[in-house]
């Protein structure tokens, strides 16, 4: 039993991961990919700064929609997935084989989940010049993470 608890572990560990992901710290992470794309959000909350032309801000939402739209069919695919995972651990004996075959269904939903992050992140990076790319490094590394105090105040 308990490796079905350390499968049940992991599984919900991969299928929350996206939903942690998205109230991460608004400092550098430690994930090195992640150091090295920028999010939506930041680029809509500095878009003044970065001086984001018209076309941009159009590609940039385009590309937003279409991702969103992706990402929630995908969660929804993960979802199902994941019961009848769950279902299965939760057997007084289970059967190994059905386990990792419904286990390799949670993980591929999940490659897709992160794949559509990413593609949709290379496309944001690749839409804003290389001077606005640093600007927004600069503004991310600059801000507090969550739970550090800001400079010249406390937490």
């Amino acid at each position: 039993m308990k490796t079905a608890t350390a499968v049940l572990a992991l599984c919900l560990g991969l299928a929350c991961h996206a939903a942690y992901a998205e109230d991460a710290p608004a400092g550098p992470p430690n994930d090195p990919i992640a150091r090295s794309v920028l999010p939506p959000e930041l680029i809509m909350q500095n878009q003044k700064a970065i001086q984001l032309s018209e076309a941009q801000k159009g590609a940039v939402i385009a590309e937003v929609k279409r991702a969103q739209g992706r990402i929630v069919d995908l969660q929804w695919d993960m979802q199902r997935a994941l019961e009848p995972l769950v279902e299965l651990l939760g057997k007084d004996k289970v059967d190994e084989p059905q386990v990792l075959a419904q286990l390799d269904k949670v993980l591929a939903a999940e490659r897709e989940f992160k794949r559509t992050q990413l593609t949709l992140a290379l496309r944001l990076k690749n839409i804003l010049s290389p001077e606005q790319q640093r600007t927004l490094y600069d503004l991310r590394n600059a801000a507090p993470r969550a739970g550090e105090p800001k400079a010249g105040g406390t937490k």
